[in-house]
């Protein structure tokens, strides 16, 4: 047998640049474990609005710091984790904890371009605004222990403050030119002066505190309650029409009068930034408008193919103008509405497996949007906590019910609930062995590609 001293020489060197390569790349994938849960743990001390909604409720008597220095703070710590990340050999990191690496670059790069439209923009918004967030914050805590109610009195006692910083942010968004237009600020101030209409009787804020869990003593419920009712009254309401009044005599006169964001200056640019958070591309806002045009016209193209399958000869809007004149395809009220919905994911669920290999745990429940913010909310999903200690909801807006169509309802079921927001955040929520952030990450084109899919799934799913 031939010998080559040469190879033989070479082949320890291999084995030796192998070892010191994984245990290098070992090394990293330690490293970067360590940034993303250090990451996601500053997260959640950071901002514990996103906490509760994550399910983690250590700081769940706190609003986020909406100070200028909070919000400092928060910029100069997803800045650091960025230049951590940007300090890892990317040639040494695993597979997976790559996917992870680029992710979290991604997104931190998202957030920060984005951050002066989220915080001074889009905090005035009748979806996800700031007054809005306290309400779906709120609605987001667990009520079944002492410390629960605590949490939820501390927040309550908490949104003077909250109120005065957010009013500083809108100051300086008003100095900046950086407001919302008149549509918009109208809707908000409606849905807020219904907030202040409200009692302790009618508040959603309230409702743990008129339903108690049976095991606590009456006279326990009786001093959470009262305490609950004083704050509600003499602390919540008073920086509610505060809120109130500054958003009607201080910020509606300096919003805008265009809705496009290019009435803004440099509103081109802004809009520019929110097509790549929301679609995830580098495409440019002309060329996303082509492909919705052309979208739209292959979309009315299979419409009115299924029109003419009923014998209908007439367009589109004709078509649509005779599903519209047609009671059958209308509710009578909002609990008929309700029912359908729940009715048509009740279908849905026992077919999931016949589709999917793995089901989470979804509970989930479908509701009214309240009526303070129904008329201008849309119809949305939030998805339960990992522990079950909250459940999903399916948000329907039955406004004038009489006036909604039934026949998209199947498709909205679908779209917001199961296989889509509902299903597919239990399921993220639900995977073991990766980085927690990853878990609890969403992107718009991501969420509503998939719902939109989802919808496609009718036939097969019953």
């Amino acid at each position: 047998m031939s010998c080559n001293p040469g190879r033989l020489a070479f082949a320890p060197m291999v084995i030796l640049l192998g070892l010191i390569s994984a245990q290098s790349a070992g090394q990293t994938s330690d490293a970067a474990q360590k940034i993303f849960k250090h990451y996601f743990e500053t997260k959640l001390q950071d901002e514990p609005e996103f906490a509760t909604t994550t399910g983690h409720y250590e700081n769940a008597d706190k609003w986020n710091d909406w100070s200028k220095a909070g919000r400092e703070l928060r910029r100069k710590h997803a800045e650091e984790t960025l230049s951590e990340l940007g300090k890892l050999p990317a040639q040494e990191i695993s597979g997976g904890d790559d996917v992870s690496v680029r992710l979290l670059k991604y997104d931190l790069r998202q957030q920060l371009e984005a951050e002066d439209l989220e915080t001074h923009l889009l905090r005035v918004g009748q979806l996800f605004g700031l007054h809005t967030r306290v309400y779906t914050t709120i609605d987001r805590m667990p009520a079944r222990t002492v410390h629960d109610y605590e949490n939820l009195l501390a927040r309550l006692h908490g949104v003077p403050v909250y109120v005065d910083q957010n009013i500083d942010i809108l100051k300086e968004s008003i100095a900046r030119g950086l407001t919302q237009p008149r549509l918009v600020v109208d809707l908000v101030t409606k849905q807020i002066a219904a907030q202040v209409a409200q009692d302790q009787v009618t508040t959603p804020l309230l409702i743990a505190f008129r339903h108690f869990p049976s095991n606590f003593p009456e006279a326990q419920q009786t001093k959470l309650r009262d305490e609950a009712v004083a704050t509600y009254e003499k602390e919540f309401v008073p920086a509610w029409k505060k809120l109130l009044e500054f958003l009607q005599t201080t910020y509606a006169p300096k919003a805008r009068p265009q809705i496009g964001l290019s009435s803004l200056s440099g509103g081109r640019e802004d809009y520019a930034i929110l097509v790549r958070r929301l679609t995830t591309t580098n495409t440019s806002p002309d060329e996303i408008h082509k492909i919705g045009e052309t979208e739209v016209h292959r979309i009315e193209t299979e419409m009115l193919a299924v029109a003419r399958e009923t014998g209908f000869t007439g367009t589109i809007s004709e078509f649509d103008k005779k599903l519209d004149s047609d009671p059958a395809q209308h509710f009578r009220s909002k609990d008929e509405m309700l029912i359908f919905c729940r009715n048509v994911a009740k279908i849905i669920e026992p077919e999931l497996p016949n589709q999917f290999k793995h089901i989470p745990m979804m509970l989930y429940g479908v509701r009214a949007i309240p009526e303070d913010r129904e008329q201008a909310t849309a119809s949305n999903a939030e998805a339960p906590a990992p522990d079950g200690s909250v459940p999903g909801w399916f948000n329907l807006n039955t406004y004038q019910p009489e006036k909604q169509a039934r026949y998209d309802k199947e498709a909205l079921t679908l779209h917001e609930a199961v296989p889509g927001h509902i299903f597919q955040g239990s399921l993220a929520r639900s995977q073991q062995g990766l980085p927690e952030f990853r878990r609890f990450y969403g992107n718009s084109a991501y969420g509503e590609g998939w719902a939109l899919y989802a919808e496609s799934l009718g036939s097969q799913l019953g």
